[in-house]
């Protein structure tokens, strides 16, 4: 009997010493496989996905304390884009309905939505206009009287510069134009003539002939927005070392740039515009108002 109990006491030992050898190998084995991959995405940006809105962040300043946030969508991922609105220069925002798609007998709640945003204005929390782009593709102004409640499709072509939301060139107010960039960072529109981009190796080109010239006038890396207020004015959020979210400003047209203020040193906000009175950046989680030429940068004031 008592020799059974041995037997049988040996044999539940060598079970779980089994059993323990088995668990640390697969434990090893998790710890040294290697981690999956994300695809890879550029600041501001979000990769594709079904759920949610894609593309890249962007701020828009619209009148007064209107600032505008969306993602900007994609022609080739799925999940399409997103828009929202401030009216208290963006300490708080609110979402508002995407376009619905013209089919030729009006916009209705089953039409479907714009694939992709290129360009938001707001001339108040009611009227505003979205340029976006079809299931096709094809770019069209949006009109709302009503704070995006109900969208019109406007017959009107797009005269305006945008970044196309398909090949990624730019597009003047006359048609496709060539910058010589070899990929587009930011486009930063003055009027319908001038226009400067920010290649992505650094490039600053500029066009004053509605985009048949382009020439290099100057350099400035890592540029996340960037907006000019005049012809030879304008400010752009850069990437440094010593500042995630620095703004430099240039007095002669993008030649030469000097470092103002640094909006936040331990993060980049991947949006940024402005207008002659104010300057905006901001990101996901807020935004932050210059009112000094982009000096200094403080939260929008309670309103």
């Amino acid at each position: 009997m008592i020799s059974q109990r041995v037997q049988a006491a040996a044999v539940v030992l060598f079970v779980l010493v089994i059993a323990g050898v088995v668990v640390v190998l697969l434990s090893r084995a998790e710890r040294e496989a290697p981690a999956a991959q994300s695809p890879s995405a550029e600041p501001g940006e979000v990769p594709g996905s079904a759920e949610g809105p894609v593309g890249r962040l962007v701020i828009a300043a619209g009148e007064g304390d209107l600032v505008l946030r969306f993602r900007t969508g994609s022609c080739a991922a799925p999940g399409g884009p997103n828009l929202e609105i401030s009216e208290n220069q963006g300490r708080t925002f609110h979402d508002l309905r995407v376009p619905q798609v013209g089919e030729g007998t009006g916009v209705g709640l089953s039409s479907p939505a714009i694939q992709a945003i290129v360009a938001v204005t707001a001339t108040s929390p009611a009227k505003l206009t979205v340029t976006g782009a079809d299931e096709k593709c094809d770019v069209h102004h949006y009109t709302t009287d009503d704070g995006g409640q109900t969208w019109t499709q406007e017959k009107r072509a797009v005269e305006e510069w945008y970044i196309d939301p398909l090949s990624g060139g730019v597009v003047s107010p006359t048609g496709l134009t060539d910058t010589r960039c070899k990929k587009i960072g930011v486009l930063a529109p003055l009027s319908d003539t001038v226009a400067t981009v920010f290649c992505a190796g650094g490039s600053v080109r500029r066009t004053g002939d509605g985009g048949a010239l382009w020439t290099e006038v100057g350099q400035l890396e890592d540029v996340a927005g960037a907006v000019f207020t005049s012809p030879r004015k304008g400010f752009a959020e850069v990437s440094e070392p010593a500042c995630d979210s620095r703004i430099q400003a240039t007095v002669d047209g993008g030649a030469t740039w000097v470092a103002k203020g640094c909006i936040l040193s331990d993060q980049l906000l991947p949006g940024f515009a402005g207008t002659g009175k104010r300057l905006v950046a901001g990101g996901p989680s807020g935004t932050r108002i210059s009112t000094d030429d982009g000096k200094t940068w403080e939260p929008p004031t309670m309103k």
